[in-house]
């Protein structure tokens, strides 16, 4: 039996090109995870010929790995979103790369709405050289909670409005199952405050964090306006809402692990 599909490559699509077209300045939570990734680079001993960066806007990660003389591939699911940055398109599950031939895998932004997450780990385990470093960031499970809560107020099933989220523990088991070494998964938790719910939703689009499940039912007008109203906000007006952060570290198999 087939199993359910989750999320949808067309919606996915439309999403990651209009994170791309967004301002640098309002991306700033995918900027956040290149700079804690950057770090993590910097930090890493061993030669990086090439690398493989899965998502639009790496910033300084990119600036990083340029330093150091590396061969940088893109790779993101949105059209306009790979040209920009001078790489291909295609979804992570299906990567037109051979096999070990990446000393660094970075994903930013995209393994939380991937249709096959286990099929991209081990996809990406197969294009990395033995002992070569993967290294995601990705919204896990824990945010969104002032949305989520608002959402469960309205006369509709909340399954169909929001994404299901991937927990810290989830997160390292999977990189394990797929076959990848020395896994660690760690969360961020990052707590963001909004003078209105527009511009929460602004943030939500620019950092591709709109809604791409394959069923998904619009909020009527009268929706709209309570999902307005039950929004919790702070004693000042605010709405605080939170976002975990995973960060996923691991090697291919079969060679040292610097």
């Amino acid at each position: 039996m087939d199993r359910p599909t989750i999320f949808s490559r067309t919606a996915r699509r439309r999403a990651r090109n209009r994170a791309a077209r967004s301002a640098p300045e309002d991306r700033w939570l995918i900027t956040r995870m290149a700079e804690e990734l950057a770090d993590r680079v910097e930090a890493h001993d061993a030669p990086i010929a090439r690398a493989l960066l899965i998502g639009n806007d790496f910033g300084p990660l990119r600036d990083v790995l340029g330093a150091r003389g590396t061969m940088v591939f893109v790779a993101d699911p949105g059209e306009h979103a790979a040209r920009t940055a001078g790489g291909v398109v295609c979804d992570e599950e299906r990567l037109p790369f051979a096999d070990g031939v990446f000393d660094l895998v970075a994903a930013i932004g995209t393994l939380d709405t991937v249709e096959d997450l286990p099929g991209a780990l081990i996809l990406i385990r197969r294009v990395l050289k033995p002992g070569g470093l993967f290294l995601g960031a990705l919204v896990g499970g824990g945010s969104g909670v002032a949305l989520r809560e608002a959402v469960a107020q309205i006369d509709a099933p909340a399954v169909a409005r929001l994404h299901p989220g991937i927990d810290v523990r989830d997160a390292g088991n999977l990189l394990a199952r797929a076959g990848l070494a020395n896994p660690v998964a760690e969360v961020e938790a990052v707590a963001v405050r909004y003078r209105t719910p527009q511009r929460l939703f602004a943030d939500l689009r620019a950092n591709a964090l709109g809604n791409v499940l394959a069923q998904r039912h619009a909020f009527s007008r009268p929706q709209r306006a309570q999902l307005l109203a039950v929004l919790p906000r702070d004693a000042d007006g605010r709405i605080t809402e939170s976002v975990a952060i995973l960060y996923l570290t691991a090697h291919g198999r079969g060679g040292s692990s610097l």
